[in-house]
């Protein structure tokens, strides 16, 4: 827990630096950024799964806890807990895979992961602590924002008393290291993977241009999709 001391001096170093009623205005600004940014993506993200097919089943932060509410004590948890949309993966099924079907190219699962900050995602796999937030690298201006869309279908039969825990297919082995091509697991599962900037998706037929091309790799990887207008 930091001492007296150094939460003043946290203090005085942000008046020093570019005076605190600026620097406040600034937090401000950023944070209606930050809602307005959320405000975008998170339909963004949504209709991807829907012009595929999907319906949402669950959510979670990539690197971190979902923020503590009501009575726990939130002083004690890591800065990051408090920005879980940060990096955070969004899990859909299709209706197959949620009426409790597993084997067959229809059931399969969608992951949909935004990453705001590539430079937070490289910082936190070499180094889990509690760094100050301004010291990342590489700077924003050196990093990225994208959308990462893995998809999961069980490439050999279930036996009829086992059933497949979709989102333990994500959370239990790590994403395969060549992406655009079919990635065998251990679970038996077959993993695919694609990446797209978020500014290709703002762009005039990015939309279009990204559904086409991952609906080409499900195709591809024995996925059955049929693409939503």
């Amino acid at each position: 827990m930091p001492e007296t001391n150094e939460i003043e001096s946290s203090v005085e170093d942000l008046g020093e630096e570019a005076g605190l009623q600026d620097a406040l205005s600034d937090v401000r600004k950023a944070q209606r950024l930050l809602v307005a940014y959320h405000q975008r993506v998170m339909p963004i993200i949504e209709t991807l799964a829907e012009r595929l097919g999907c319906r949402f089943h669950y959510w979670q932060p990539t690197h971190h806890n979902a923020p503590s509410h009501g009575a726990i004590e939130p002083f004690a948890q890591w800065a990051w807990d408090f920005s879980p949309l940060n990096d955070a993966s969004f899990l859909f099924l299709t209706q197959e895979a949620e009426a409790g079907q597993f084997d067959g190219p229809e059931a399969w699962m969608l992951v949909v992961r935004l990453v705001t900050d590539s430079g937070f995602d490289r910082c936190i796999r070499q180094d889990r602590t509690h760094w100050d937030a301004m010291q990342i690298r590489p700077q924003p201006h050196q990093s990225e924002t994208r959308l990462d869309l893995h998809a999961y279908r069980m490439a050999k039969p279930v036996p009829e008393d086992e059933g497949v825990v979709w989102w333990q297919l994500f959370n239990d082995e790590p994403l395969p290291q060549i992406w655009d091509q079919g990635h065998k697991m251990k679970s038996g599962a077959l993993c695919i993977s694609h990446s797209v900037p978020l500014p290709v998706l703002g762009q005039k037929g990015g939309m279009r241009r990204t559904l086409d091309s991952f609906q080409n790799l499900l195709l591809a990887h024995g996925f059955s999709t049929t693409m939503d207008c």
